[in-house]
């Protein structure tokens, strides 16, 4: 399939003349950016695994357990983005920075809003405590709350990366979101992640645009024409993640 990108192309030397506080907030924006985007393929990848008609049984526990992961790994880079908007938003602030003024009061009102919505404060408890951060304590407090007995499984399978641990999953986070209206609460979750995802990509994607007008105006963005294979754009309703690996290959060469 051929798509159409626009390159905007930059030297170090040129990136160097910009004001720090603007090009490290550039740098690491890009770096979110780049994150919130693959996670974000990843884990619509991994819903419609769940949703296949003959994922079943176990073989929907393992598609579900990377929801859930990839879920709680791009809530947990959404915290971070907004930190960092906050971060560049008080430098600026402090610097009596008025280069972008549009562009910080409308994001200033996004992050207020994202940041008001219930789901950002479990985003948060699941960064520092059960995603980039394991807080023994805290798990030890989740564990408890369990309001009935269940029972959990882990599978084992003779090549590793094939196992499947989703007690963790199960019972830690179930409980999270079950102390709290539980199945409610976590389908509000997940539509915060979804929305605050596509809200953190346009602020980046408006920034860019805002800083090659400033600095690089006399450059022009080019558009250039790409062959990517098929395989690597599949429909968003169609694309799967995989949920084992087989070695067979490997092992036989």
């Amino acid at each position: 399939m051929q798509v159409t990108v626009h390159p905007m192309t930059f030297s170090s030397l040129e990136l160097k003349s910009i004001p720090q506080r603007h090009a490290a907030f550039f740098m690491s924006s890009c770096l979110a950016a780049s994150e919130i985007s693959t996670f974000l393929r990843l884990y619509l990848a991994a819903l419609t695994s769940a949703d296949l008609p003959q994922c079943v049984g176990v073989t929907r526990e393992y598609a579900s357990v990377q929801i859930s992961i990839l879920q709680r790994k791009l809530a947990s880079t959404l915290i971070e983005c907004v930190n960092l908007l906050e971060n560049y938003m008080k430098v600026c602030s402090r610097k009596r920075d008025d280069v972008f003024p549009q562009f910080l009061r409308t994001t200033s009102a996004v992050v207020a809003q994202i940041k008001a919505d219930d789901g950002h404060s479990y985003a948060v408890e699941l960064r520092n405590k059960v995603a980039h951060h394991f807080d023994f304590a805290h798990i030890t407090k989740l564990l408890g709350a369990a309001k009935e007995e269940r029972q959990y499984t882990i599978y084992l399978h003779e090549t590793d990366g094939n196992c499947l641990y989703p007690v963790a999953d199960h019972l830690i986070l179930a409980n999270l979101f079950e102390m709290d209206n539980g199945e409610a609460t976590y389908h509000a979750f997940d539509d915060w992640v979804r929305q605050t995802a596509s809200q953190l990509m346009i602020i980046h994607n408006t920034f860019c645009i805002n800083l090659w007008e400033k600095y690089f105006s006399e450059k022009f963005a080019e558009s250039m024409r790409l062959d990517v294979p098929d395989a690597l754009i599949p429909n968003v309703k169609e694309m799967t993640l995989p949920i084992m690996v087989d070695t067979s290959q490997l092992q036989s060469s």
